[in-house]
């Protein structure tokens, strides 16, 4: 469950090294903020626009960090699908060694972002792939999505147009199924999967063969209520993976969103 109110701010002290900048930022306000993680130390750029994304996951720490390193090793596999700028694949990176993170994002302005960290920290560098891509279920050559026209950077992009009523762009990306990914990669367990992705949560669970899906050992998944499809709701999706033998918990993040975390 993600904190709130003080105890957000041990949790930024927990995770960064130089917290200053961030009270620094409320007084004299700038458009991007470094901080420099810990305990291992990998200097992250963040963008005023994607304050929010940040402070859920380094001070709200939506993805319990604590909890989740203890299920990690040397030898772990991550996948991070909706990777933005790669808060949540930093974070992973600041407390644990692990053998391969697989991040995949599609919008160009936040892997510019992501490249630029990637660049600047060599145990980046040493322990994750960056691939630009929208993650599917089902095979296609390209990816339409939808996204906020006012901004370079985006929080989020969907395949549903109606997603947001500031998505006024459409945009076409390139794309890779869930399972060409474990082919390609040879992922024989996946350690734990992240996966934001705006709605297409959907696709790529139901139409990524069963079999492979039981590779995931766990997952935190934000799963999003869309109207208009009965499969396309948090119990179902639920329900679902239970048939696939995952245990699963589910509580809500906002008016028509859950963070739901399943394992096997």
């Amino acid at each position: 469950m993600a904190v709130s109110g003080v105890q957000r701010y041990f949790k930024l002290l927990q995770n960064v090294s130089n917290p200053w900048n961030y009270w620094q930022d409320k007084i004299s306000p700038s458009s991007e903020i470094t901080f420099t993680t810990r305990p291992n130390h990998i200097m992250v750029r963040v963008p005023k626009r994607l304050m929010l994304i940040f402070k859920e996951i380094f001070l709200s720490d939506v993805y319990n960090i604590s909890d989740l390193k203890k299920n990690l090793s040397e030898n772990s596999i991550v996948v991070d699908i909706g990777a933005n700028v790669g808060f949540f694949s930093m974070l992973v990176l600041s407390k644990v060694k692990v053998k391969k993170i697989l991040a995949f994002e599609p919008i160009p302005s936040n892997l510019e972002i992501f490249q630029r960290t990637i660049s600047d920290n060599q145990i980046v560098k040493d322990s994750l792939v960056l691939t630009q891509a929208a993650v599917t279920g089902n095979p296609q050559p390209h990816l339409e999505l939808h996204l906020d026209g006012n901004n370079e950077l985006t929080e989020n992009a969907s395949v549903f147009s109606g997603f947001e009523s500031t998505h006024s762009v459409k945009i076409t990306v390139p794309s890779i199924t869930f399972n060409e990914i474990i082919q390609k990669h040879q992922l024989e367990q996946i350690d734990f999967l992240k996966m934001d992705c705006e709605g297409s949560e959907f696709d790529i669970i139901y139409n990524t063969d069963s079999s492979l899906l039981k590779r995931i050992k766990r997952m935190m998944v934000e799963v999003h209520d869309i109207e208009g499809d009965e499969k396309n709701n948090v119990n179902y999706f639920n329900n679902y993976l239970r048939s696939l033998g995952f245990t699963t918990s589910f509580e809500r993040l906002s008016k028509r969103s859950h963070v739901l975390i399943a394992h096997r």
